[in-house]
């Protein structure tokens, strides 16, 4: 249930997702990656790039509504996160208050 309610608040009233919008999960593997996929898929989201240290827990995302999968063992040059665009919402922000009305 935790992991349901912090994605819910990260995307719906933490950054408002749009319909449309892509969503770049950094940690998508911890425990509330494949409930962030599923939420954000639900609220429109266009494309979820999920990326994570946890290659067999990313390698699973994609049944759950992960567009791209993005391993983190080695984020220099050459990873894949140069094409992550400035219009992508990042969830996983410890540490930020959340207000929802």
């Amino acid at each position: 249930m935790n992991s349901a309610v912090a994605s819910w608040l990260a995307l719906r009233c933490r950054v408002q997702l749009e319909r449309g919008q892509k969503v770049l999960n950094l940690g998508a593997t911890g425990n509330s990656g494949p409930m962030a996929v599923q939420i954000a898929r639900h609220l429109g989201a266009s494309q979820f790039i999920a990326a994570g240290r946890d290659a067999q827990r990313l390698a699973k995302l994609p049944a759950h509504g992960a567009t791209e999968i993005m391993p983190l063992g080695n984020a220099g040059p050459g990873s894949g996160l140069g094409s992550a665009s400035h219009r992508e919402i990042l969830t996983e922000q410890p540490g930020l208050a959340t207000e929802c009305a």
